[in-house]
């Protein structure tokens, strides 16, 4: 439903020839939209007011949550802020040429994550079971994905503006 109503918005954007700020709004407008309904039908599904919090352990395991909690949000904050930053800093182009290229490291690391998540059952089962084939098959994961890595990067590095043409 938001992206229906992103792709609307965009429409409209693009007929009325707004500016780039307007398409960013339009953007956290449609995705606020979107997690409202979320919660919403969540909430009609599971209840949300029996889901409790128990922090009888917080206090020892504060540092451990903060390390992974601050890394998500700023994670996340950067790779949602990095475009309108540009747009203040540069100009439409380059914004459109940094999001092409965003997307296309962006599509590389989704292959990394596929192999990854693809052996960590394994990998786990390994661990817990059998240390010896657990360092095999990490040696092994690692050595596939700097294979996959390093031509995936000379093409990018030699062929660049050539890819971003195409695009």
């Amino acid at each position: 439903t938001s992206n229906i109503l992103l792709f609307i918005g965009l429409i409209v954007a693009g007929i009325l020839k707004l500016n780039i700020l307007h398409i960013a709004l339009i953007y956290i407008i449609t995705r606020g939209f979107g997690l409202l309904l979320a919660y919403i039908k969540a909430n009609k599904i599971i209840p949300l007011n029996h889901i409790k919090f128990i922090f009888t352990d917080f206090s020892e395991q504060r540092k451990n949550i903060l390390i992974f909690g601050f890394s998500l949000i700023f994670g996340n904050l950067f790779f949602q802020l990095t475009t309108p930053l540009l747009y203040f800093f540069k100009n439409e182009y380059d914004v459109g040429i940094f999001e092409s290229v965003f997307k296309l490291v962006g599509l590389v690391m989704i292959l990394s994550d596929i192999i990854v998540n693809a052996t960590l059952p394994t990998l786990s089962n390994y661990f817990e079971t059998n240390l010896a084939n657990w360092e095999k098959l990490a040696q092994l994961i690692n050595k596939l994905l700097c294979l996959i890595a390093i031509p995936i990067s000379i093409i990018f590095f030699l062929y660049g503006d050539q890819i971003i043409i195409l695009l």
